[in-house]
């Protein structure tokens, strides 16, 4: 992410279930490997982007030209003459102090969990988030959550699915009746 540069946005055409075509966003992004992919972006954080860069007395067209070598998550350098990107060491101590934070005011269980958290855990978190829905969103396909994270198998994705197993065994108890439920023993 710390490499993400402008250029690699790019605004589709997306054809909504109703046959409407609206725009979305994409951002072309290097993984593990070096592969590369695809991840849709949302277009708030793209209006964002284009905020900050006005902020920043430039274009706020993230795809105006002279934006397409700006990092997405810049930061000006220490005589505020130019935009460098984040180094992932400065990414994860940022992260870092931001749970520290967060973990300030809770339990000290909870606490220590949080200050555990890292970047890579905020990855396992939107992958178990997605495939399991939250309250009032839907909950996103296997497959797709799939492709974003970029995981070479459906079962290393499968894994986030820890609500669905709980689903399917109350679902099944409900259809076998109190013949189906185990005894505690």
């Amino acid at each position: 992410m710390t490499a993400a540069i402008c250029g690699d946005l790019e605004q589709v055409d997306v054809r909504r279930p109703d046959g409407r075509l609206t725009p979305g966003w994409l951002m072309t992004v290097r993984g593990k490997g070096g592969r590369i992919r695809q991840v849709p972006v949302p277009g708030h954080l793209v209006d964002e982007l284009g905020a900050e860069l006005d902020r920043l007395l430039r274009p706020d067209d993230a795809l105006d030209e002279r934006n397409r070598e700006i990092y997405v998550l810049a930061v000006l350098d220490e005589d505020a003459s130019e935009l460098t990107s984040w180094s992932t060491s400065g990414m994860y101590q940022a992260i870092k102090r931001f749970m520290a934070g967060c973990a300030a005011g809770l339990e000290p269980g909870d606490a220590a969990a949080l200050r555990r958290a890292s970047v890579h855990w905020l990855r396992h978190s939107h992958g178990s988030h997605a495939v399991n829905g939250r309250p009032g969103r839907t909950p996103v396909g296997v497959q797709i959550v799939r492709n974003n994270l970029g995981h070479a198998s459906i079962s290393t994705t499968s894994g986030y699915l820890s609500t669905e197993r709980d689903q399917r065994v109350h679902a099944m108890e409900g259809f076998w009746g109190d013949a189906g439920k185990a005894s505690a023993s």
